[in-house]
């Protein structure tokens, strides 16, 4: 089962940027429960797998296509249901990446923040579509999409770059004021993160390569391992005291690190960057 931030800090959160606990409460019903055919709906997207002698998968919907359909559907494209959906997505982004890092992540409030900015751009890339999984080739929109009437795609790019915009002005404008209601968020997630570990490790590394768009290959301390097995030795290392550096098989990767602490402020510093 797919734990989510309780719906209560939800409507505390949309309390302190204005916007009203009806709506809040009505985004985060929509995208939880499946209503418009898919959990988190505008951020997962539809992908369609062909296997004809060679196994092909085609992205038939973005994620924000499908919601902007629904929401479109319920009559509810308005200001406000747009900004509730921008915050539900920053709160389970970073509900998700404190669970991910574990417990560590939500001492201090510096952490908070990066990992703020980074759910900002992750949010960015997959509304936008930049995230499409590596593989995945692009299907014809008229595959899904019937001849649509003027203006629909210029309404579909409006929404998109709408929930983009809020997305950035609550993560800057209302930076403090989130911040608080983040710490909430950390308190009920702490009893579902796991202890920082080897899959700790092993999840900053990934997402580093998911962000870089690289292989997920690193040098550790000059031995090439591939994600899994360079997580576990880099955890091992550093609880043993010792220094690692850690080098992406690209080269755009390189740190140096004596500490686990170190290695994840690090990790975080190169994802919100």
């Amino acid at each position: 089962m797919t734990y989510t931030p309780s719906h209560r800090i939800h409507r505390l959160c949309g309390s302190l940027v204005s916007l009203p606990s009806g709506v809040v409460s009505f985004i985060d019903n929509l995208i939880d429960s499946g209503k418009c055919g898919t959990h988190d709906i505008g951020l997962e997207h539809v992908i369609a797998t062909i296997d004809e002698g060679i196994r092909v998968e085609v992205l038939l919907e973005r994620g924000a296509e499908k919601l902007f359909r629904c929401l479109a559907s319920l009559r509810k494209l308005n200001e406000a249901h747009i900004k509730a959906v921008a915050l539900h997505f920053i709160l389970d982004c970073v509900d998700r990446e404190v669970r991910a890092f574990g417990y560590w992540i939500g001492y201090g409030k510096e952490n908070l923040l990066r990992v703020l900015d980074y759910c900002a751009k992750r949010i960015e890339d997959r509304v936008r579509g930049r995230d499409k999984p590596r593989g995945v080739i692009e299907g014809p929109s008229h595959s899904v999409i019937p001849l649509s009437p003027e203006g629909y795609y210029a309404a579909l790019s409006k929404f998109i770059d709408d929930i983009v915009s809020y997305v950035h002005t609550f993560t800057s404008s209302y930076r403090d004021t989130l911040g608080k209601c983040l710490e909430l968020l950390v308190e009920e997630s702490k009893v579902k993160a796991q202890a920082v570990g080897p899959a700790t490790v092993s999840t900053g590394l990934s997402e580093l390569c998911r962000k870089l768009n690289i292989k997920c290959v690193y040098y550790v301390n000059g031995i090439q391992l591939p994600l899994v097995l360079a997580a576990g030795k880099v955890y091992s290392m550093l609880k043993r005291g010792e220094t690692v550096r850690i080098v992406s098989g690209d080269g755009s990767v390189d740190i140096t690190v004596n500490s686990l602490e170190e290695l994840l402020e690090k990790l975080l510093q190169l994802l919100s960057s």
